[in-house]
C-alpha cells in the first residue's frame, strides 16, 4: 500500500497541519508576480483598476479595521496615478466637445460627501466607487443623473404644472419611454428614446478620495436575531466618497438637431433641482450627494403634495466630540447626517418600545426610517451656518484655566471622571458650543407591507414628516450627539421650531402612528421591553418622570465639570456590588464574587449603555441639565434597575430641581 505523500512547500520542506491553515486564511487575490509588476508600475496605472481590483495588502483575517487600510492605500494609489495626467488640458478638450454636440453645461459643487457605487464589484464589498475606465478619476455616469431627474420631474415638477396630463407628455418626450410603462398602445407607440441625453459628469478639481464611515449600533437587530439593545458592541463600516467641496462639470445634449430648446431648458433645470434637492448616488436619504448651484432653487411643494419639508436650525448648548473615519484629524470632525439619523431612529424607536414586540417595532421602523430592501421617505441634509473650527481636547490644559481642580488631591475631577477615556493615548477634537447648522428634512409618503406580520398600512407625507420632527423634539430636550453624550457633551437648544411640543403631545403622536400599523395604540407591558424605552419610565410606580437640576454656572466647561462631580457621588454612594447596573464596563475593585448576574445578552458582550442620559440647557441664568431614565431589563432586571434609577433620581431631586420642561 502506497504511503500518501503530505504536499511540500516552495522548497521542498513537507508542510504541516498548521502551514496549511496560514496558507488557507492568507486572501491572494492576485498572483505574486502580477502584485510586483503592479507595485512596480503603480504611477503608471489606471486609477480605477486599481481600485477595483487591486488589493496592496494580503491580509491572513479580513475585518473593517483591515478594510479601512485597503481603502486608505487605494485612494492614495488612485492619487498618484492622477498626477501624470494633464486633466485641465483633458477638461478643455471636453467642453469643446460638450459645445459642439450644443449642449447645456452648468457646474455644481458638492455640499456633502458623495458615493458612487458602493455595490460595485471589487476586491472589498459594499467599498466601491465610479472611476472612469479611461482616465481613473471620479466621475457621475449618465445613468444616475437621467434617473435622478426623472425622478424629480415626475415626483415635484409634474405636480406644479395646471395640466397633468401635458405634464406627463413633456417627461416622456425628454426621457423616453418603453412599452413596460403601462400605458395603452392607442396611447403611443412601444418604446421611444428621448430627446436629451443626460452626459456623464467629470470632476473639475481632482481631490484625493476620503474615507467616510457609518457605525452600526444594532447590527443584530438589523439582522433580525435581537432587540435593539444597548449591549452591542457597534460595528463600523468604512467606505470612500468623494469630498464636500468638489466641483463637476453637467451637461445635457439635444439627440439631434431638431429637438427644441425648450427641452433642454426644462432637463437643465430639474438636473440642477433635482441635485439640490434629492442629492446622487447612495445613502442620500443621510444627506450625501447634494450640490450647490449658482442659481435659486425653488423648494419642494408645500404639505398636502406628494412631498413636503421643513427647515430647522440646531446649535449645540455643549461641546461635542464627532468624528468619522479619522477621529485624530480636526477636519473630520464635524456633524454628519449619518450620526444624527441614527440618534433620530434611537430616540424614535424608545417611544414605542413596551407597546409592541421587536418584530412589530422593526416592521415600523422600517416604513419609516428604510431599511437595506426599503427606501426611506424621509431624507436629511445638514448645512452649516455659522461652524468654528474644531478645538484639540485638552484636559489638563482646561482643568487648569478654569481652576476645576478639587479640593482634596485624591478626588478626581469631575470633567475627568465623565470624559474618561477620550484623552488617553489618543488625540480627540470637539466642535465648541455655539456652532450653528441648518437641518433640512424632506417627506414623501410611504407604503409599507410586512409579510411576516401580515399588515399593510400606507401614511402620508405629512404624517412622515411628523415622525421626524418628533424623534428630533426628543433628541434636542432629552439626547445628544457625538461621544460621552449620556453626560452631558453634544447637547442641542431647543429649536424654535419644536417649541409648541410638550412630552404628551409626542406620546399621543407615537400611539396615532401604532393605531395606524394596527399595533396596541396605548397597552404598555413590562414584559415587552427589552431595549430603550421611555415608557418603562414613565409606567414606573412611582414614575421616573425625568428630573431637571440647576449646575449654577455661567461657562460650560465648569458646568460640565459640576454635573461629572455630582455623577461621581452618587456612584460612589452606590454599593459596588449594584454598581454594574449604572452600564458595562465599569471597573471595580472588590473581594469575593459579584452577586450581580446580568441578563444574557449583556453576560454574553460584556457591555451596557449607561440607563441615564443627562442633556446639559443653556439659560439666562446658567446652565442646568436634565436627566432622563432608561430602565433597563438586563440590569439585571426591569425592577431592581428601575429600584436604582430611582434612588438617582431622588438623589438628583435633593439637589435642587429647577423648572421641567413640560
Amino acid at each position: 500500500m502506497a504511503r500518501e505523500r503530505k504536499p511540500r512547500g516552495p522548497h521542498g520542506f513537507q508542510r504541516g497541519p498548521r502551514q496549511l491553515k496560514e496558507r488557507q486564511e492568507r486572501l491572494l487575490p492576485l498572483p505574486r508576480s502580477t502584485a510586483r509588476m503592479v507595485q512596480r508600475h503603480r504611477r503608471e496605472a489606471n486609477g480605477g483598476l486599481l481600485f477595483d481590483k487591486y488589493m496592496k495588502l494580503s491580509p491572513s483575517r479580513f475585518d473593517q479595521k483591515m478594510q479601512q487600510e485597503i481603502l486608505r492605500f487605494a485612494a492614495e494609489d488612485a492619487k498618484q496615478s492622477w498626477q501624470r495626467l494633464t486633466w485641465e488640458r483633458i477638461l478643455d478638450r471636453h467642453r469643446a466637445l460638450l459645445r459642439d454636440l450644443g449642449a447645456r453645461i452648468f457646474s455644481a459643487t458638492t455640499a456633502s460627501p458623495l458615493c458612487l457605487h458602493l455595490s460595485r464589484t471589487g476586491v472589498v464589498e459594499n467599498a466601491g466607487i465610479a472611476l472612469h475606465p479611461v482616465w481613473g478619476t471620479p466621475y457621475i455616469p449618465g445613468t444616475a443623473l437621467k434617473g435622478m431627474a426623472r425622478r424629480y420631474a415626475s415626483n415635484v415638477w409634474k405636480l406644479r404644472q395646471p395640466d397633468p396630463v401635458q405634464a406627463q407628455a413633456t417627461i416622456d418626450a425628454i426621457f423616453g419611454y418603453a412599452a413596460e410603462d403601462g400605458r395603452a398602445e392607442a396611447d403611443r407607440s412601444d418604446s421611444a428614446a428621448g430627446s436629451v441625453i443626460f452626459l456623464e459628469a467629470w470632476p473639475v478639481e481632482l481631490q484625493q478620495i476620503q474615507l467616510d464611515i457609518i457605525n452600526t449600533h444594532y447590527p443584530h437587530y438589523y439582522q433580525g436575531n435581537d432587540p435593539p439593545g444597548d449591549w452591542d458592541e457597534p460595528q463600523p463600516v468604512y467606505f470612500p466618497a468623494i469630498p464636500a467641496g468638489t466641483p463637476f462639470l453637467f451637461a445635457v445634449a439635444p439627440r439631434n438637431p431638431s429637438v427644441p430648446a425648450e427641452h433642454l431648458d426644462l432637463a437643465s433645470e430639474w438636473l440642477r433641482e433635482a441635485l439640490s434637492w434629492l442629492g446622487v448616488g447612495a445613502k442620500t436619504a443621510a444627506g450625501y450627494g447634494r450640490m450647490t448651484t449658482e442659481q435659486a432653487i425653488a423648494p419642494p411643494p408645500e404639505a398636502g403634495s406628494q412631498w413636503t419639508g421643513c427647515q430647522i436650525e440646531l446649535k449645540l448648548d455643549s461641546p461635542a466630540f464627532l468624528g468619522g473615519a479619522d477621529p485624530g484629524n480636526p477636519a473630520d470632525c464635524r456633524l454628519r447626517g449619518t450620526a444624527l439619523r441614527g440618534l433620530l431612529r434611537w430616540w424614535w424607536r424608545a417611544l414605542h418600545a413596551g407597546y409592541v414586540t421587536p418584530a412589530q417595532l422593526k416592521a415600523m421602523e422600517t416604513s419609516i426610517w428604510g431599511s437595506t430592501e426599503h427606501a426611506s421617505p424621509i431624507a436629511l441634509h445638514v448645512e452649516p451656518i455659522d461652524v468654528p473650527d474644531a478645538e484639540l481636547f485638552d484636559r489638563n490644559a482646561i482643568i487648569r484655566q478654569y481652576g476645576l481642580e478639587p479640593p482634596r488631591p485624591s478626588d478626581t475631577p469631575g470633567l475627568t471622571y465623565i470624559t474618561y477615556g477620550l484623552a488617553e493615548g489618543r488625540r480627540r477634537w470637539y466642535m465648541p458650543s455655539g456652532a450653528r447648522w441648518r437641518l433640512i428634512l424632506t417627506a414623501q409618503p410611504t407604503r409599507y407591507r410586512s409579510s411576516a406580520l401580515r399588515r399593510e398600512w400606507s401614511l402620508s407625507a405629512e404624517e412622515v414628516l411628523q415622525q421626524a420632527r418628533i424623534a428630533l423634539w426628543l433628541l434636542t430636550t432629552y439626547g445628544g450627539v457625538g461621544a460621552k453624550t449620556r453626560k452631558g457633551f453634544g447637547s442641542f437648544a431647543l429649536p424654535q421650531e419644536l417649541a409648541s411640543f410638550s412630552l404628551q403631545q409626542v406620546l399621543d403622536l407615537s400611539a396615532s402612528l401604532r393605531r395606524t400599523c394596527g399595533f396596541p395604540a396605548r397597552h404598555y407591558d413590562d414584559a415587552k421591553v427589552q431595549s430603550p424605552c421611555l415608557a418603562a419610565a414613565l409606567q414606573a410606580k412611582p414614575p421616573l418622570e425625568p428630573v431637571t437640576i440647576d449646575l449654577g454656572k455661567q461657562q460650560v466647561w465648569p458646568a460640565l465639570n459640576s454635573l461629572g462631580d455630582r455623577i461621581r457621588r452618587f456612584v460612589r454612594s452606590v454599593p459596588k456590588d449594584d454598581r454594574r447596573g449604572l452600564g458595562m464596563p465599569r471597573r471595580l475593585r472588590v473581594r469575593g464574587q459579584l452577586l450581580f448576574h446580568p441578563g444574557r445578552h449583556v453576560e454574553r458582550t460584556g457591555r451596557h449603555a449607561a440607563p441615564v442620559w443627562f442633556h446639559l440647557i443653556a439659560g439666562p441664568e446658567g446652565y442646568s441639565a436634565r436627566a432622563t431614565f432608561f430602565p433597563a431589563p438586563e440590569l439585571p432586571s426591569l425592577a431592581a434597575s428601575r429600584d436604582l434609577l430611582r434612588r438617582y433620581r431622588e438623589y438628583l431631586l435633593h439637589l435642587g430641581q429647577a423648572p421641567e420642561l413640560r
